[in-house]
């Protein structure tokens, strides 16, 4: 982005809007992940895994776009957003246990997994937006 787009008010609410659709979601994946254990349906036993993947591979996706605001995504930024989330899924498993959850490392390791892919997935819109670029000129 040009300097121009950043102070544009329309660049600035976009700038806005990634935070706030950033925040809002690691919010609503943290609460829906500390609710106690009484307070969950009872779903198929590793049901669980899919949607501990699915929100991973969101939260990498608008983290790592949230992160290309100042400069486009490589991988050292891919690097840094996945480091966050491994940490960031350890202590969440941790974090369950005080509301009687269980920390289980099938989680984390869905986490991690769904991190990556979602990371994969916005490497793979931003070589799709230089290819469309490229062939405009």
């Amino acid at each position: 982005m040009t300097e121009d787009s950043q102070s544009h008010p329309l660049g600035v609410l976009k700038k806005k809007l990634r935070f706030f659709v950033l925040c809002g979601f690691w919010l609503a994946l943290f609460i829906s992940t500390h609710l106690p254990s009484d307070k969950i349906i009872d779903l198929p036993n590793n049901s669980d895994k899919l949607a501990h993947f699915s929100g991973y591979a969101i939260l990498a996706f608008l983290l790592g776009f949230w992160f290309c605001r100042k400069k486009p995504f490589d991988l050292k930024m891919a690097s840094t957003v996945f480091g966050i989330l491994f940490f960031y899924a350890i202590i969440d498993e941790l974090l369950q246990i005080p509301v009687d959850r269980s920390c289980d490392f099938f989680d984390m390791l869905a986490d991690w997994i769904g991190g990556i892919i979602g990371l994969c997935c916005l490497w793979s819109l931003f070589l799709l937006k230089r290819r469309t670029l490229a062939s405009d000129r």
